[in-house]
């Protein structure tokens, strides 16, 4: 109620049952003055939508002991050293075989002589994510809370990514509703892509596989 010549300020709050889009309906201005006899009123179409993101946890000490264990069995492999590997590690002198790509250009003009630059292998392992939200034709409750355990606990992986400063060597693929292919090998993805990616996604009888098959197969002769 606001009496004439006067103001009023007012909140509500939503808890949001899911994630997913919020939409915030139109919203509805009227006055019943003087003493309730007749009302007059107006809409103001201010709609807005609110992103709700998926619900993140912590990974439990168990799923860290397994990537500790494969981190250190990578770490016992000497490490390579080469003009096309990830981490710089250093300037040398230009061998037989190296690329042009990698001369150093200003320090071999300083020095006279040519100069590369030369790379480390990276043990710190990328992660590929591959979400599938597949449902049943006759979804159950239950079914519906698998799949945002799954979603919840993809979204966890990202923030504890994210959480130790590395944002690259992340992909995300989610087949649902819609297939979706997010970053690239060696590349950044950030966790706000990811978690908005994951906010939106929806399961399927059918989910779209897109060009997963062949990603898999260079996988596997890469690997190979």
């Amino acid at each position: 109620r606001i009496p004439p010549h006067a103001a009023r300020f007012a909140s509500y709050q939503v808890c949001a049952p899911t994630r997913g889009v919020l939409d915030f309906l139109p919203l509805r201005v009227s006055s019943r003055y003087p003493l309730g006899l007749w009302e007059r009123g107006f809409d103001l179409n201010l709609t807005e939508q609110l992103l709700i993101l998926p619900r993140l946890g912590r990974l439990t000490g168990r799923f860290r002991d397994a990537q500790r264990t494969q981190q250190r069995t990578q770490y016992d492999a000497p490490a390579r050293t080469g003009v096309f590997d990830e981490e710089f590690h250093r300037l040398r002198e230009f061998r037989q075989g190296d690329s042009r790509r990698a001369i150093h250009w200003r320090t071999t003009a300083r020095r006279n002589e040519l100069m590369v630059r030369e790379y480390q292998e990276q043990h710190d392992p990328e992660w590929l994510l591959v979400v599938d939200l597949w449902l049943p034709e006759q979804t159950a409750p239950e079914d519906l809370e698998r799949l945002e355990t799954a979603i919840s606990f993809v979204a966890s992986c990202c923030a504890s990514r994210a959480r130790t400063g590395r944002n690259t060597g992340l992909q995300l693929i989610v087949c649902g509703r819609q297939f979706v292919s997010l970053g690239e090998p060696g590349q950044g993805l950030s966790l706000r892509d990811a978690l908005e990616c994951l906010a939106v996604a929806r399961g399927s009888p059918t989910p779209e596989t897109g060009h997963l098959n062949t990603m898999l197969e260079r996988c596997r002769e890469e690997a190979s």
